[in-house]
């Protein structure tokens, strides 16, 4: 199950591919995938995953992550899909594509981005 920006942002940079790999399948509700970035499509694919039971929300919103978790959805984000990728020898590096992401205008904040290089074991030493 995804929200809109997630899919966005690996449509981009040509990562989207990566999502079968990861997951096999991804359901998008009708709303993310006519309207794109309208906020009801982030309300419909967290209602759709609560009704399916769905295994993981594809979702980078703040706000939309919160709901999902307090419904008791596991969720992932656009960042959190890059790590997955990385660690399953899915992409060599993962700052290439936050970088690729940000040039086209993917927004998240610079601790988000140390975070996953960190934990990818990207960070450069000062």
């Amino acid at each position: 199950m995804a929200d809109a920006s997630p899919l966005i942002a690996l449509q981009q940079i040509d990562a989207l591919p990566l999502l079968q790999t990861l997951f096999g399948s991804v359901l998008v509700p009708p709303a993310v995938v006519l309207a794109g970035l309208d906020p009801g499509g982030e309300t419909e694919a967290i209602s759709l995953a609560v009704e399916i039971s769905a295994t993981n929300l594809i979702v980078d919103d703040r706000r939309g992550r919160r709901v999902a978790s307090g419904l008791g959805i596991p969720i992932v984000g656009t960042l959190g899909l890059l790590q997955a990728a990385k660690r399953r020898g899915l992409v060599p590096a993962v700052r290439p594509l936050i970088d690729a992401m940000l040039s086209h205008g993917f927004h998240v904040g610079p601790e988000w981005i140390q975070e996953t290089l960190e934990a990818v074991g990207e960070v450069e030493e000062a």
